[in-house]
């Protein structure tokens, strides 16, 4: 059967069952649910990037005609329970992270942390709700770097770590690292900085909850692209069984890593909901969604590599700092991916790297795209910079030089396991510097084709990939330039 529907599709142009519901405005987002009695939420957002929380004032809110409740950080604390992000306590990553509340309580610690929720007969009257909270803050000094954060006297953006590095440094070594870089002809030094991207999808984050009085059983409509996740998360958070709450995905405006689980936000609707009995939604607008969403990918990079005076590149030894933001999300996923990435189609004999995360006044780091994705830039970045210390012409990755031989030992941390193979030229040999003797002796076009494995959480020892991608770059070798 499975050959059957490749023979079908394969090399096809095949439309999307969705395009003409979508394109006639028949979609169905979070947005366009109504439910009978549904209320509406608004969030009041704090301005500072650092602060104490002094007081939270909702009396003038809460004597709104058309305000039905103002929780607090306090109030919802009181009926949840605390603990770590969906996806980190999925893949058992969540233990040794800072503690902290759905809404803030004794700080707020990024320009536009909720500090409380206004629950509405309309999204108008929840708005203006959060105009009457008033809201008394201390100002801190903020920790606005990486750089900021690694220094002891920062004021820690979490108290309970005691300082603003989350854990210790987490090194490994594969191959004979030292030995490599002693035998080596020259070491060169490289430093990289990845800055923060946004995702933007056209649909923001949001949920509508509807409790069921009779069963106690929740519906929860999310913008999500893991249902599973949310569902876990949401049970959690109330301490519920999973099997009490439902969660339907309809059509999703964009995600690109965003929506993996359950934000805070949507984790006090549900709270929210439950403790109401009436159906709440909230819908992030744009404003919301560019403060308070997230931002990826920034990271720095400090790259040794051992290197022969023939151009191979033997070794590499990384030291990666990433800055979590303010309250860490999938953040501990990234250095360990980026660990077992790192070589791509490349054989090295050996490989260091350390990892160290660190929290600062910003919005949470999330995923985005491929958010191991800084691993590829900063290798392929490094070939160009050695490149030009060694006088070389690298037009493309048929150019790479690189030593035979498997890289011992890689198999990168317990979360992930993968598997590169050498790229290798139509004609050459496929190992290592043949690869570009080869086809620079020709003088012609050569095909290469390359594909990395990202595995999945904690696979088996013989599986392969869940995903594979697969290159087909075709170049001419010394010319610069690259075709395909």
């Amino acid at each position: 059967m499975s050959r059957i529907a490749a023979q079908r599709y394969t090399g096809t142009s095949v439309k999307r069952s969705e395009d003409a519901r979508i394109l006639t405005g028949s979609g169905r987002y979070v947005d366009d649910v109504k439910l009978p009695g549904m209320l509406h939420a608004a969030f009041v957002r704090s301005p500072l990037a650092h602060g104490r929380v002094l007081a939270v004032d909702v009396t003038a809110a809460q004597a709104l005609p058309g305000v039905v409740a103002v929780l607090t950080g306090a109030d919802l604390d009181a009926m949840t329970v605390r603990g770590p992000d969906a996806l980190l306590a999925y893949i058992g990553m969540g233990a040794g992270g800072p503690d902290y509340s759905l809404l803030a309580t004794d700080k707020v610690r990024f320009v536009g942390d909720p500090v409380a929720i206004v629950i509405a007969e309309s999204r108008y009257l929840a708005e203006d709700g959060c105009e009457l909270v008033e809201v008394d803050y201390a100002d801190l000094a903020p920790v606005t770097s990486a750089a900021s954060a690694l220094d002891p006297a920062s004021v820690p953006v979490f108290a309970d770590l005691g300082s603003n590095i989350i854990g210790p440094p987490r090194r490994g070594e594969f191959g004979d690292v030292g030995g490599v870089f002693a035998a080596a002809d020259r070491v060169a030094e490289f430093h990289f900085d990845v800055h923060r991207h946004q995702n933007v999808p056209m649909e923001g984050r949001g949920m509508v909850v509807s409790p069921d009085a009779a069963s106690g059983r929740l519906t929860v409509y999310a913008a999500t692209q893991s249902v599973h996740l949310t569902r876990a998360g949401v049970a959690a958070c109330l301490g519920i069984d999973p099997e009490q709450v439902r969660v339907l995905a309809g059509d999703i405006g964009g995600s690109f890593g965003l929506k993996i689980g359950p934000a805070r936000e949507e984790l006090a609707v549900a709270a929210a909901a439950r403790a109401l009995g009436r159906p709440v939604k909230w819908t992030e607008d744009r404003s919301e969604h560019l403060t308070a969403s997230g931002q990826a990918r920034e990271e720095s990079f400090d790259v040794r590599a051992a290197v022969s005076n023939g151009g191979d590149l033997l070794g590499l030894d990384v030291t990666m700092v990433i800055d979590t933001g303010a309250y860490p999300v999938s953040a501990a996923v990234v250095p360990p991916t980026i660990q077992m990435m790192l070589p791509g189609p490349y054989k090295l004999a050996a490989l260091g790297f350390e990892s160290t995360a660190v929290t600062t006044n910003k919005a949470s780091y999330i995923s985005y795209r491929g958010p191991w994705a800084s691993e590829t830039f900063v290798r392929e970045r490094v070939f160009d910079l050695l490149a030009k210390d060694l006088g070389l012409c690298l037009p493309a990755p048929a150019g790479r030089r690189t030593r035979p031989g498997p890289l011992p030992g890689h198999r990168p941390g317990d979360l992930h396991r993968g598997r590169s193979r050498t790229a290798h030229a139509r004609g050459a040999k496929r190992d290592g510097p043949g690869v570009h003797a080869a086809a620079a002796g020709r003088g012609r076009r050569a095909d290469l084709d390359h594909w990395a494995d990202a595995a999945r959480a904690e696979p088996p020892d013989h599986a392969r990939a869940d995903r594979r991608r697969r290159v087909r770059r075709a170049v001419r070798a010394g010319s610069g330039r690259r075709r395909g």
